[in-house]
């Protein structure tokens, strides 16, 4: 299903990109993990409910967003491609519902970390105690941010940012989502992305 010793390299840097990792921490945290497989459709949690698990995508991609629970509209507020951590943290620690749901947009291979693990590891091991903590704060500023670009810049220049962001997204994600992630209505992606190929057409000639 996948490559052991590959899985472990990528996640190892990946930490260590966050905030330096020991071997010793590291290997306490992968004896914890366990590889599954989130099927297309499935949920890592819904909106509501109390999340039992988080971890590291290897292979797949998940959504996240927010129903209106009103209208049931989703609004789109992130995407978790190949290696990246997912979950919710305050509602795995805290033991409190989520207010987003996670769902698989494609056959999703994970490391999975369960709750219990999540609680033990931050008790036993400072590295990883400062890696949750490094996570949150840094989605944290990521929303801030989003929340200010979404009323003050234009709608084509945070289209360029999320392609930087998410190089793959044009073929993996909805036309759908990807508008309710920037904000902005299907019409209006149309429309930005028939400009850019225009403008990509006119500076090639």
């Amino acid at each position: 299903m996948i490559n052991e010793k590959e899985a472990y390299d990528r996640v190892w840097c990946h930490y260590n990109a966050m905030t330096p990792f020991s071997r010793e921490d590291f290997d306490m945290v992968v004896s914890c993990s366990r590889y599954s497989v989130i099927r297309k459709n499935e949920f890592v949690f819904k909106q509501g409910s109390i999340p039992t698990f988080g971890g590291y995508v290897f292979k797949g991609c998940l959504r996240q967003f927010i129903a209106d629970k009103n209208t049931r509209e989703e609004t789109v507020v992130g995407f978790n491609f190949e290696d990246s951590c997912f979950g919710d943290i305050r509602g795995i620690f805290y033991n409190e519902p989520s207010h987003t749901s996670l769902q698989a947009m494609e056959d999703t291979i994970i490391g999975r970390l369960d709750k219990e693990h999540y609680l033990s590891l931050f008790d036993n091991c400072k590295s990883f105690a400062r890696l949750m903590m490094v996570a949150q704060e840094r989605r944290n500023s990521e929303l801030v941010q989003e929340c200010f670009e979404t009323k003050n810049v234009e709608a084509e220049v945070r289209y360029l940012k999320m392609l930087t962001t998410y190089p793959h997204i044009l073929l993996r994600a909805s036309q759908r989502d990807i508008a309710s992630y920037l904000g902005i209505k299907p019409q209006s992606l149309s429309r930005i992305r028939k400009n850019i190929s225009q403008t990509s057409i006119d500076c090639a000639a």
